[in-house]
């Protein structure tokens, strides 16, 4: 939940700015489907979906990531379906895990876990691929119907080769039942005798030749679709390899970035508009802050010399409110708040309320007793005065 906004940023910058995760709501955990082929079309409605907001479509996901293994989905209605020509949807799930992270056990392999290839299926368009003109040669004698589960009922039905002539078929004469069991999901295959026969042998030997034939169609189907879906994974082990040099890569740069900061004898810092999101090690080491502390505008006020911070917070204040770089000068304190540093603040705004800046010192550190000279305008015209001597 907490990568979901940076997630949609990334998507919407890379050219889709109506991107989003759909269904809406809070949740546990998020996916998101964000590449698609052919990316047009109904395909289109699929693009960012959640996957794991559904039970049938989590279930496959979850055991497909725990065992490595290609899943298919139980019942679902597909996003990719409109209002017409409504078919039963299923799902092939393959695992697709970070390179070279172990995988041996299921703890390794939830962590491991990248994402997932997927190929969605309308039934009636799967089974007409796999099984051809059935209607035209065996489904004259012979009806199949295929349920997900063990249980033949409407609810479970995801393919009739009777089309929409269900409720014009003659009864069944007679009925065979198969089972078909690919890596955990079971479908139930129905076969009917809807015509006469020459006899009762004739209507068996007919059941069983058309059994065998529609499993040994299904089985190759499937696996053809495991195939293919694997075949997928090879593109998403590429994409997942560029996004792991990209983000090496932005780290690397990061880590540079923090170096040279860290390194610079100025003060940097960065302010969201309520606290301080970064501050540099040369002002931690200054004011002595620790990097576990919350850092606020009030804190900023803490170690401003307490004769500056009225004139200094009334710039700060004006440019905040412009949101214009300005340039404020004001005595620092150290940590311990015995000495303090005179200095120049340059900020400028990045957006609406965040901004960046630097404090540089204009003086060495000299003692806390020193004020500016009153008979001067403010500074930079002017210099800490010596301390008085008592």
């Amino acid at each position: 939940p907490d990568q979901l906004a940076s997630h949609v940023a990334r998507i919407r910058a890379e050219g889709f700015p109506d991107y989003r995760v759909h269904p809406p709501g809070e949740r546990n955990l998020y996916t998101a489907i964000i590449y698609l082929e052919p990316f047009r079309d109904r395909n289109l409605r699929a693009f960012g979906y959640d996957m794991f907001s559904e039970p049938v479509r989590r279930a496959a996901l979850e055991q497909a990531r725990d065992t490595g293994e290609a899943t298919l989905s139980g019942k679902v209605r597909l996003v990719q379906e409109t209002a017409a020509e409504v078919q039963a949807g299923t799902l092939m799930f393959v695992p697709v895990y970070r390179n070279g992270w172990p995988l041996e056990t299921v703890e390794q392999r939830r962590a491991a876990i990248f994402g997932w290839s997927y190929s969605p299926y309308r039934m009636n368009d799967l089974m007409s691929g796999i099984l051809g003109d059935w209607t035209h040669h065996e489904g004259q004698s012979i009806n199949l119907r295929i349920h997900d589960g063990a249980l033949a009922t409407p609810e479970t039905r995801l393919f009739d080769s009777r089309g929409g002539r269900q409720a014009h078929a003659s009864p069944a004469r007679l009925q065979q039942l198969r089972q078909l069991d690919f890596n955990g999901q079971r479908w139930l295959l129905v076969f009917e005798q809807t015509s006469p026969a020459s006899g009762m042998r004739d209507a068996w030997a007919w059941a069983t030749l058309s059994g065998g034939l529609a499993l040994s169609g299904l089985l190759f189907g499937l696996m053809l679709s495991v195939v293919n879906t694997r075949a997928n994974i090879r593109i998403a082990n590429h994409l997942a390899d560029r996004l792991q040099r990209r983000e090496q890569s932005l780290e690397e740069s990061r880590q540079a970035l923090a170096d040279v900061l860290d390194n610079a004898s100025i003060h940097i810092w960065a302010f969201d508009g309520t606290r301080y999101s970064y501050l540099n090690k040369a002002y931690y080491d200054f004011t002595g802050l620790r990097t576990d502390q919350e850092l606020t505008i009030e804190t900023w006020a803490t170690f401003v010399h307490p004769d500056d911070l009225a004139s200094a917070g009334a710039v700060w204040q004006a440019a905040y409110a412009a949101k214009a770089t300005h340039d404020n000068y004001f005595r620092l304190r150290h940590a311990g708040g015995s000495t303090a540093i005179f200095g120049a603040m340059r900020s400028r705004f990045l957006t609406a309320t965040e901004n960046l800046g630097t404090f540089k010192a204009l003086t060495s550190i000299s003692p806390i007793a020193n004020r500016l000279n009153p008979a001067c305008d403010w500074p930079p015209a002017c210099s800490p005065m010596p301390a008085k001597a008592s």
